[in-house]
């Protein structure tokens, strides 16, 4: 988990730690990261959208989540939805699978 307190966002804490994060893959000469991703925004769409939906829907951009948009700014791929990831009703338990890769290595 990478998290920044309030008080202490919008300062480059969490974008200096992704770039740590992602230094540590390359050094190390692996092939990414894959991690599942809280989506706090869904709550405020759980209603309108299916998860999958709301995904598609940050990352054309057309809405913002806090936390997702912010993974995607930082070089993330928003995969899909994971439902039942984890105990948080609010969003119907779900989150996202996400994805950066080295682009030191080939694909392959």
């Amino acid at each position: 988990t990478i998290a920044v307190d309030p008080a202490y966002r919008r300062l480059g804490i969490g974008h200096q730690l992704y770039l740590l994060r992602k230094e540590v893959v390359r050094r190390f000469g692996k092939k990414g990261i894959v991690a599942g991703g809280v989506i706090p925004g869904y709550k405020d769409h759980i209603d309108d959208l299916s998860p999958d939906e709301y995904v598609e829907q940050v990352r054309a951009g057309h809405l913002y989540d806090p936390t997702l948009s912010f993974q995607i700014e930082n070089g993330f791929e928003a995969v899909c939805a994971i439902p039942d990831y984890m105990n948080d009703p609010a969003v119907g338990n779900n989150a996202v699978l996400i994805v950066w890769r080295n682009p030191d290595l080939a694909a392959g």
